[in-house]
């Protein structure tokens, strides 16, 4: 349940950001922002995808914790990686060190720890890779 708490924390603070989702393609089947966690069939770029958190117990004496780790790919067809850079920019906006609401929980922090650029093997598609770490404590 912890993995898919922080998911929905995330996305919806994605899908919330105004200048984020300005920059994202619209869902084909919903007309929402492009935040996906399984990428639908012909989606627009550019789109976001959330990735599965990585985490481990994070316990003291007196609390019960969690300290997780979560990537959030970008992916665009932009010529360079100027969209990419933008979207990652909004991204660290929407979320680093923010506390977004959990329902059994609340984010101690949570902070961007990485942000790279590839060059998909297909040679058109730049791909974004962000990483963030919360700490989450259980309530």
């Amino acid at each position: 349940m912890r993995n898919l708490e922080l998911r929905i924390a995330i996305v919806t603070a994605l899908k919330a950001h105004a200048q984020l989702t300005a920059l994202l393609a619209a869902d084909p089947l919903n007309g929402a922002p492009a935040v996906y966690d399984h990428v639908v069939q012909n989606a627009a770029f550019p789109y976001e995808v959330v990735g599965e958190p990585n985490g481990v117990d994070h316990d003291t004496d007196d609390t019960l914790g969690w300290d997780a780790e979560l990537t959030i790919h970008q992916f665009s067809r932009f010529r360079g990686f100027e969209e990419v850079e933008r979207i990652q920019r909004e991204n660290d906006d929407a979320l680093n060190r923010t506390e977004p609401a959990l329902v059994d929980g609340r984010i101690v922090t949570l902070h961007r720890v990485s942000v790279d650029g590839v060059l998909d093997p297909d040679g058109l598609t730049r791909h974004g890779i962000h990483r963030f770490r919360a700490i989450i404590e259980e309530t």
